[in-house]
């Protein structure tokens, strides 16, 4: 195979897998802004499913609305709702995440806030009944919605970090199988997150100059594959993980994943979750066991509440939501230098007549190119960084 020089600015397509052959980062001659950035992913517990509690929200907005919040706590917002899917290509009755039939605001980043006001520019978009546009400021309408874990969260990151800023890409899917997320029969929704979230929210930090840091991605599902058993759902969760690190741009990323409560290890919820499985906890734990940077964060004490919909207890209630800010706030806060993972842009390398060119799936990056020997370098220019990618021939 020749290889021929090349030296031009190359405008790139996208892709979506990745393959390096080696890789190195340069920082720029001005140095590089890196900023971190949380992601959310899962099905309705990831989302927020909490029914309005009075006092958690009286407890929120007293910080939310004082000096202490620098809104310097960011999280992507797009207007987006979950359909039912009689029938998807594996036979599963799906729940797929699909476009809102409103546009309320321009997608893009909203100061993070504990409920959904999104017309103010703010939310905590959890949009498990809908495309997120409950509880928009009306005092007689703030009991509208449900509540997710971010809005605790933020606030401890932010009292930890008060000068560092904090990106959230969050997309919870209710009822929502691993499939949708992973299988190539009907990952619906992981496009979807990936395409229609994650991509404008990197691409618009990558274009400020930021350098995205991964300091975790949270991941809580499992009750819609209740049924399966630890190889089906243990199999897709290793390959779940796999995607996330290789075609968001974080190899190696922090992954914790929620633990399916077992029946009888809460003293105050003895019968566990309704949609309890064994082989899903088996699953969860068995990968938490031998994958790298995998892990399994215990519920058996955060509080749920009761519905009659599900004559059980399914959810985990506000208080208990935001139970769970503060323990992923906590171990994100003690591994805040040992766990952050710097963006590096996934791709492709393409090899046409024996011209060779490299591909980003995510950002937009200002490439340029040269050889030595049977090597090829790719500068990929940011505003404020730069990185290289180096392809090996064979």
């Amino acid at each position: 195979m020749t290889l021929h020089n090349i030296f031009r600015i190359f405008r790139p397509v996208k892709a979506a897998t990745l393959l390096l052959a080696g890789l190195f980062f340069t920082p720029s001659a001005h140095g590089e802004t890196e900023v971190p950035v949380f992601i959310i992913i899962g099905q309705s517990n990831a989302d927020g499913s909490a029914f309005f509690n009075e006092k958690e929200d009286a407890r929120l907005h007293s910080w939310y609305n004082s000096d202490r919040n620098h809104h310097k706590i960011k999280i992507w917002y797009k207007s987006s709702r979950v359909e039912n899917i009689s029938s998807n290509a594996l036979g599963e009755a799906a729940r797929h995440v699909v476009d809102g039939t409103v546009t309320d605001v321009t997608p893009g980043w909203l100061d993070l806030w504990y409920r959904n006001e999104n017309t103010l520019g703010r939310t905590a978009m959890t949009m498990i009944h809908g495309y997120g546009t409950y509880s928009t400021g009306d005092s007689t309408d703030c009991a509208q919605g449900r509540r997710g874990m971010e809005g605790e969260f933020g606030m401890r990151f932010a009292e930890r970090f008060p000068d560092e800023e904090l990106y959230i890409i969050k997309l919870g899917v209710s009822g929502s199988f691993i499939s949708s997320w992973i299988n190539p029969l009907d990952d619906t929704n992981w496009k979807y997150f990936l395409d229609k979230i994650f991509k404008p929210a990197i691409d618009s930090l990558l274009s400020e100059g930021k350098r995205p840091v991964l300091t975790g991605i949270w991941w809580m599902q499992g009750c819609a594959d209740s049924a399966r058993d630890s190889e089906y759902y243990g199999h897709w969760l290793r390959k779940l993980i796999e995607r996330c690190r290789n075609e968001l741009g974080f190899p190696d990323g922090k992954f914790y994943i929620g633990h399916i409560l077992k029946p009888g290890e809460s003293e105050k919820y003895p019968s566990g979750s309704v949609a309890y499985g064994q082989g899903v906890r088996d699953a969860q734990d068995a990968v938490a066991a031998d994958m790298s940077n995998v892990e399994i964060i215990d519920v058996s004490d955060v509080t749920m509440q009761y519905e009659p919909n599900f004559s059980g207890y399914i959810h985990f209630d506000h208080a208990g939501q935001n139970t769970l800010g503060d323990i992923l706030a906590g171990k994100v806060i003690a591994g805040y230098n040992d766990d952050r993972v710097k963006f590096t842009t996934p791709g492709t390398w393409n090899d046409a007549d024996g011209i060779i060119t490299y591909v980003p799936s995510v950002g937009e990056p200002q490439i340029t190119y040269s050889t030595c020997g049977n090597n090829v370098k790719a500068i990929l220019k940011y505003p404020g960084w730069t990185e290289i990618k180096t392809y090996k021939s064979r």
